[in-house]
């Protein structure tokens, strides 16, 4: 049996790692993948080996996308559901009572008030006692430990409220921009949905950056690029509570 040449030893390595986590930071990858090169004795080259696994990863429905995070804009590599369905694979292995359960949380997340795009986990309980049929507050505590310990949903220590990951977002960038009826917000320097960061303050305009994009908007524009009146934001996300 021919062993595989070490370049596709590397990329097998690489998908495995990206498997294994779905969202890795970047520079952890990056460490990775230079262990891996000398080990084996291939010159790195990482963004192209990358774009090697494109082909095989897309033949199991996923794909492979970069993503930056909202705050420090440290950049992430994700491995995603490619197909539409990308909810279902939240939802999985749970039950059509619990997915109904996931769909109206998501949904509470997307259309917070003040654009908080958080739900208190005291909320997210009482939602799903008036579920038909109703949950307990045991299994919904379960359910929802298990979203947040899967990379799904992120607890906020501080304030005790669930938002959607890093990787919800990305995983569920399709879904939420056709299914929430106009609820989510869409950089204007990087066009991905804010849920973090800064918008207008302008009556229905939703102009809105990552508070990673802040600067950048800043360096080039004094109004909104949505309703071109003078760029004065108020804050997207744990920020909201309690401002202007």
């Amino acid at each position: 049996m021919v062993a595989p040449a070490p370049r596709a030893t590397l990329q097998q390595a690489l998908v495995q790692a990206l498997l294994s986590r779905r969202i890795v930071p970047r520079a952890e990858l990056v460490r990775l993948y230079t262990e891996l090169c000398g080990a084996l004795e291939v010159p790195p080259d990482l963004d192209d080996d990358l774009a090697a696994l494109q082909p095989r990863v897309a033949a199991v429905g996923l794909d492979v996308r970069t993503c930056h995070d909202p705050v420090s804009a440290a950049p992430f590599v994700v491995l995603t559901n490619a197909k539409a369905d990308a909810l279902a694979e939240l939802a999985t292995p749970h039950s059509p009572a619990e997915l109904q359960y996931i769909k109206a949380l998501v949904d509470a997340v997307v259309h917070a008030p003040d654009y908080r795009f958080a739900v208190p986990s005291t909320q997210a309980l009482q939602m799903a006692s008036q579920m038909q049929p109703p949950m307990t507050k045991q299994a919904a505590n379960e359910l929802l430990r298990s979203l947040e310990h899967r990379g799904w949903l992120v607890l906020s220590r501080r304030t005790g409220a669930y938002a959607l990951s890093l990787r919800a977002l990305v995983e569920l960038d399709t879904y939420l921009r056709n299914e929430m009826d106009g609820g989510v917000l869409e950089c204007m320097v990087c066009y991905t949905i804010v849920t973090v960061g800064a918008v207008c303050r302008t009556h229905g305009c939703r102009g809105a950056v990552h508070t990673s994009c802040a600067d950048a908007y800043r360096a080039g524009h004094t109004t909104c690029a949505q309703c071109a009146q003078p760029w004065d934001p108020r804050p997207v996300g744990e920020a909201a509570a309690g401002a202007d």
